[in-house]
């Protein structure tokens, strides 16, 4: 009996302009089994994820470089279920995350 085909480790999108987060929180996801692709600046990201699965994104939004307004668009243009919007009080985004991650 062959070994069934274990499922694809989730992947994560880390958008900070702080390279010490990058590299702190990467380090940390990558050791709990997480596949990481950290961007430093918006437009790489964004690009990457109009044609890649993503399945959770942890953005930092005070990035000067970063106008969630301008933005959003990308964000909303995909499909309902291809997302899930998180609150930034933590208090909430324990319960809004999905338990599959």
């Amino acid at each position: 009996m062959t070994r069934p085909e274990s499922p694809a480790p989730k992947t994560i999108c880390l958008v900070d302009d702080d390279a010490s987060v990058l590299k702190a929180v990467g380090r940390l996801l990558t050791s709990a089994g997480w596949v990481v692709r950290a961007f430093s600046e918006a437009a790489p990201f964004l690009a990457y994820a109009s044609t890649n699965w993503v399945d959770l994104v942890v953005l930092d939004i005070w990035m000067s470089v970063f106008n969630v307004t301008a933005n959003a668009h990308h964000y909303y243009d995909r499909p309902r279920r291809s997302r899930r919007e998180v609150d930034r009080d933590p208090d909430r985004c324990g319960r809004l995350l999905p338990k599959t991650l």
